[in-house]
């Protein structure tokens, strides 16, 4: 490969690894793959029955959602999905150049990534933003899945998860933007017996509320307050799982003006009474 990196500079040839996972039709592996010739120009229709993340390193095409019919565009520095089920065509302009770095996460990742990224057939493709490191551990990766023992294949599915999980994050956490968010995550996620003043949090660290709120929503995939009420909801399985304080010691502790308003707020969230919660859990 050379001292070029093959996110911003040249790579030459094609490169995939694999391992499947005995008795199960479970497997999982990555590759690097330029797509040249005329016979590659569309890819599909087709659909796959394992979940990917793949990520455009130089070039141009489309993904065309055959469903739908829409059509979005890629360049260098955009991922697209191949989703479970979901049919498309990857239309790629061969003269560009295309090279594609692809993630296949297998059969059972896709309710994962769906769950706490929000991935769906709507959204199919992104902008892809790693942090300086995701390059070198791609293809270190490569090295320890063809010589992993078939006991410790496991081990390597959080690394696998990892460098999805860096492909899909809109922000990059070491950004400005990305540590402020991780900020507000925690200021919303902490004294609950307290109002937060979001816009007074905001102007305090320099930003303004309506950019911070609409980058918040766009990269954690809830807004500020819902955010907020969520981690409250949290906060109150925690307690009602790990003590036996009455219904309205916790209520007071997390905010909430009588017990009735937290039973209502806790059973719309999780289906089900504090009571009934606390009587089910494990102990």
């Amino acid at each position: 490969m050379g001292k070029e990196s093959m996110l911003f500079g040249t790579f030459s040839g094609n490169w995939a690894a694999f391992r499947s996972v005995r008795k199960s039709d479970e497997y999982f592996g990555l590759g690097i793959l330029r797509k040249d010739h005329e016979y590659e120009k569309v890819s599909g229709p087709e659909s796959f029955p394992f979940f990917a993340i793949s990520v455009v390193l130089n070039g141009r095409g489309e993904y065309e959602d055959c469903h739908s019919g829409k059509r979005y565009p890629m360049k260098k520095g955009c991922y697209f999905l191949r989703i479970p089920g979901v049919r498309h065509c990857i239309h790629i302009d061969v003269t560009s150049g295309f090279l594609e770095g692809f993630l296949n996460l297998g059969l059972f990742a896709f309710p994962y990534f769906s769950t706490y990224f929000g991935v769906s057939a709507e959204h199919p493709v992104g902008t892809f933003t790693p942090d300086p490191l995701w390059e070198q551990h791609f293809l270190e990766l490569r090295g320890k899945l063809e010589n992993c023992p078939e006991k410790r294949l496991f081990q390597l599915l959080p690394e696998f998860f990892a460098l999805g999980d860096a492909c899909l994050q809109r922000e990059p956490r070491t950004s400005k933007l990305g540590r402020m968010i991780d900020k507000s995550c925690c200021f919303l996620s902490s004294n609950f017996r307290n109002n937060r003043d979001f816009p007074s949090f905001c102007r305090e660290n320099g930003w303004g509320y309506e950019n911070l709120r609409k980058k918040f929503r766009a990269s954690i995939g809830v807004s500020p307050g819902q955010y907020r009420s969520q981690r409250r909801m949290d906060a109150a399985s925690a307690l009602l799982m790990s003590c036996d304080r009455p219904l309205e010691s916790i209520a007071e502790e997390l905010g909430f003006c009588s017990v009735n308003e937290f039973s209502e707020q806790f059973t719309r969230h999780n289906g089900v009474t504090p009571a009934v919660f606390r009587s089910r859990k494990f102990r």
